[in-house]
């Protein structure tokens, strides 16, 4: 008797549903189009463990430490007249914007990391050394418009404000064209290598900004008085509303203002391009050191070796910045170096002169 052999097709047709399902399943996948992989992206994070760039605790700490200080400010500026808040008041408002860098210094270690940490403290100290600078030109300028002691703290004060203004505009900006612009970086060295040059060169020219265009074009299209009026910036005189040589005054050292900032905040960032960290180091530091004006205006001018100090680091910083791309300096190496060659200029200054 002849055997029966069953066909392929008559198997498939026996074979038992689980294998049917497996088939049919694997030719809908074949049959499906093919589907695109997204791969998963992680938010972009600050480097050592920190934080994304726009932290809002740490920016809404800031803004409240700033206004409270500045309200402390205004109060002792208004009672000004007296002569043991003129001789007190300083110092106690600059050991609390000292208090209070120190303050944020440690918010931001505990918020971003300790990279930044460093980086915070290395822009409040070159700002601090620049503005230094910044308080000789001041005094300069005070001297020469024969402001009155009591009422200088006034002029400085308003000058803080507006430079809190000012320069968040000059760092917004900065910080745009760095992020965008990545050969904007080699301007900013370009600057810091002549502001060295020019800071190196001139060091023993006292800068006189009360001679130059900037009275003589406020002269002009700004209806004054030439005289004091108090604490007052303007006064209704014959033919209108007119400034005071006190507003005068605040003018001419806003304007220089605005010159040593050009200076300082490039020499920021090429320590960090984070534009929290430069904006925050840089005002605390300003502050700080103009409360303490007065007390510091006799000390200043024994540092002779302090222009050198500030040619140095500006040299620093500039190579750090042409570098970047190259070679990359720790923040904590830059701390160091910053922090050891004012150290240098300040125990060399001060050996020089009890040696006379």
């Amino acid at each position: 008797m002849a055997r029966i052999h069953a066909s392929p097709t008559a198997k498939s047709a026996t074979s038992c549903p689980l294998e049917r399902r497996n088939v049919h399943r694997d030719r809908a996948r074949s049959l499906a189009p093919a589907r695109r992989v997204v791969p998963r992206t992680r938010p972009r994070r600050r480097v050592e463990g920190g934080r994304d760039i726009l932290d809002l605790p740490l920016i809404a700490g800031f803004g409240a430490l700033v206004s409270v200080l500045l309200v402390l400010e205004l109060s002792t500026s208004h009672r000004g007249t007296r002569e043991d808040y003129r001789r007190v008041a300083p110092h106690l408002m600059t050991l609390l914007w000292i208090a209070a860098a120190i303050a944020f210094t440690v918010a931001i270690h505990f918020r971003l990391g300790h990279v930044r940490m460093f980086e915070f403290v290395t822009g409040y100290l070159i700002e601090y050394a620049l503005s230094v600078d910044n308080l000789f030109v001041f005094m300069v300028i005070f001297s020469h418009f024969q402001v009155p002691e009591e009422q200088r703290q006034r002029v400085l004060f308003w000058g803080i404000l507006t430079a809190i203004v000012l320069r968040l505009l000059f760092i917004g900006v900065g910080a745009v064209l760095l992020r965008r612009f990545h050969w904007f970086e080699y301007v900013l060295a370009a600057v810091l290598f002549a502001t060295a040059l020019r800071v190196l060169r001139d060091h023993a020219q006292a800068a006189d900004p009360t001679n130059g265009r900037v009275v003589r074009a406020f002269l002009r299209f700004v209806p004054s008085v030439p005289r004091f009026e108090g604490s007052r910036f303007f006064v209704r005189d014959e033919g209108g509303r007119r400034a005071t040589l006190l507003f005068l005054t605040l003018l001419v050292i806003e304007t220089t203002d605005v010159i040593f900032a050009l200076d300082s905040i490039p020499a920021i960032f090429a320590i960090t391009q984070d534009p929290l960290i430069v904006y925050t180091s840089n005002i605390l530091a300003i502050a700080g050191l103009r409360s303490l004006f007065g007390a510091l205006a006799s000390f200043l001018r024994r540092l002779r070796y302090l222009q050198h100090a500030l040619g140095g680091i500006l040299l620093f910083v500039a190579v750090k910045l042409l570098l970047h791309d190259l070679i990359h300096i720790p923040a904590l190496v830059s701390l160091a170096v910053v922090a050891g060659i004012l150290s240098i200029a300040v125990i060399s200054s001060v050996r020089d002169e009890r040696q006379r």
